[in-house]
């Protein structure tokens, strides 16, 4: 669920993709 999260959110900001990863991994945990 997590990393689900993360290739949506990270896929569709090429620009701030480092902090919607990070911010959707500190959610996902």
């Amino acid at each position: 669920m997590g990393k689900n999260i993360l290739v949506v959110r990270g896929g569709g900001r090429p620009g701030g993709n480092t902090v919607q990863l990070a911010e959707s991994f500190a959610k996902g945990i």
